[in-house]
């Protein structure tokens, strides 16, 4: 999604799209590291839910994304609103959140950290902080790095790109419902 909205709509979208994700990371690590068990238990009661929610919505995604075709290099890049950015945020935060494998890596991860955020907050929430800033430097440099070679790609090649996208975010939702 980030790779694909940069290219039609410019790199502040695909950041905006990967803040999305960085922010359901960071929300994961907050549950995890400061031991929401309310919120911890809730998700997890409604794992099947959300996994049915998520791969719903994979589905969606992954249906419009192989149906659709790539701007050309050539076509100017789409402007957007903030509306639009608000729904590229908000689609990916709640897509990264409906990821039930991301709190079971969050919780290895402390776990295997051995942090005591009850002892060591300031620990814990550094971590927190670390995962949204290493998570948005990811989607930073890949936004970046898509919209500098945006010119480079040929029109064959992003058809090619929608195509094998979308095929893999089917196949991502059809292991998600059946997982």
């Amino acid at each position: 999604m980030c790779i694909r909205r940069t290219l039609a709509n410019g790199r502040i979208a695909g950041l905006i799209s990967g803040l999305g994700v960085a922010s359901a990371d960071a929300v994961y690590g907050l549950i995890i590291a400061f031991g929401f068990t309310f919120v911890a238990d809730l998700l997890n009661a409604n794992n099947v839910i959300l996994s049915m929610i998520g791969a719903a919505v994979l589905l969606y995604m992954g249906w419009g994304i192989l149906r659709s075709h790539p701007p050309s290099p050539d076509d100017p890049i789409t402007t957007i609103d903030r509306r639009g950015l608000f729904g590229m945020y908000a689609s990916t935060f709640f897509l990264a959140l409906t990821n039930p494998i991301t709190m079971a890596y969050f919780a290895s991860v402390f776990v295997n950290a051995n942090i005591d955020s009850a002892g060591e907050p300031w620990l814990a929430a550094l971590i927190v902080f670390g995962v949204f800033m290493g998570s948005m430097i990811w989607w930073t440099f890949l936004s970046v790095a898509v919209s500098v070679l945006r010119d480079r790609f040929r029109y064959e090649w992003l058809l090619w790109i929608n195509r094998i996208s979308g095929i893999a975010i089917l196949i991502f939702a059809v292991v998600l419902l059946f997982t």
